[in-house]
């Protein structure tokens, strides 16, 4: 995963509730209704499922080590989606141990390379990487309205971009795989083509294939190489990109038509979604010992 810094997460707690009130101009729909359709559940059935869920976010030292705040914005995103949260005193295998003491069924933590959330009563991984191509995806079909028959235009062919491009196809979409290694955009091509013949091509360079799409997905690392004039009244970008590829001027001059955070989109679809398989496992195990139990006293 990229790697934050303190000053790009310090805000995000104290700001959800604002984030939440730009998110439903630029897509219509709230955090927790853009994750929720991302994983494909229904936000009622979500509700419910938060009764049988508590997550732990734990903080691990490895690498460069902790990163400020991390942790406790973490759990800050899963709160606002209505989880009951809490933040790990102990961090690292401790961490893990104390988060399942105190009745945790969902852990989120994170090193220098991955970013997860770990069910340990189903055995279920979600990785964040995954989560916010997903997130995104929903984002950008939000604000399109609909993605099928689509042509996308996807700027880097990483772990989000590659996860992004499944998604997008689908949902209908073409697209254009750009990456400056160009390598990694025909592999790209390879493997998913496998998928979507003919839904899948390569573009061979980002800034003179811009003007040509309306729908583009920024997988990117590499910031600020998207100009105003790129951007037309009726392009659209979703930017899980960072640091993000577009200046501050289109930033500035599209904004209602870009959808960009640091961290929120991309953990609340892992939390959605680890909490969905969670639940259902704990559902299973209760119908599974009510099952059991009526033997007994019909015996």
């Amino acid at each position: 995963m990229t790697r934050l810094r303190e000053e790009d997460i310090v805000r995000i707690p104290q700001q959800l509730s604002d984030y939440d009130i730009r998110l439903k101009r630029v897509t219509g729909a709230s955090l927790r209704q853009i994750a929720c359709k991302a994983v494909g559940v229904n936000e009622a059935s979500f509700v419910e499922m938060l009764k049988l869920v508590r997550i732990a976010s734990v903080p691990v030292r490895s690498g460069l080590g902790v990163i400020g705040g991390f942790s406790s914005t973490v759990a800050a995103i899963v709160s606002h989606l209505g989880c009951e949260s809490f933040v790990t005193e102990r961090s690292d295998v401790a961490g893990i141990k104390e988060g399942i003491e105190e009745g945790a069924n969902i852990l989120m933590l994170a090193d220098d390379e991955r970013f997860i959330a770990l069910s340990p009563v189903g055995r279920h991984v979600v990785d964040n990487s995954s989560a916010t191509a997903l997130g995104y995806v929903a984002g950008l079909e939000l604000m399109r309205g609909s993605l099928a028959g689509e042509s996308v235009l996807m700027l880097g062919c990483g772990q989000v971009g590659i996860a992004a491009t499944k998604a997008l196809v689908d949902r209908g979409a073409s697209v254009a795989a750009c990456d400056t290694k160009q390598d990694r955009a025909l592999a790209a091509l390879r493997d998913l083509g496998k998928i979507a013949p003919n839904r899948i091509t390569v573009e061979n360079a980002p800034c003179t294939a811009l003007d040509r799409y309306e729908l583009i997905f920024d997988a990117t690392d590499t910031g600020c190489f998207i100009e105003p004039a790129h951007l037309s009244s009726r392009t659209l970008v979703a930017a899980p990109g960072l640091p993000c590829a577009l200046t501050p001027e289109a930033m500035a001059e599209n904004h209602d038509r870009i959808l960009h955070d640091v961290l929120e989109i991309g953990t609340a679809t892992m939390a959605v979604e680890a909490s969905v398989l969670a639940a259902a496992t704990l559902e299973k195990h209760t119908q599974a010992g009510k099952t059991t139990k009526a033997k007994k006293n019909e015996q």
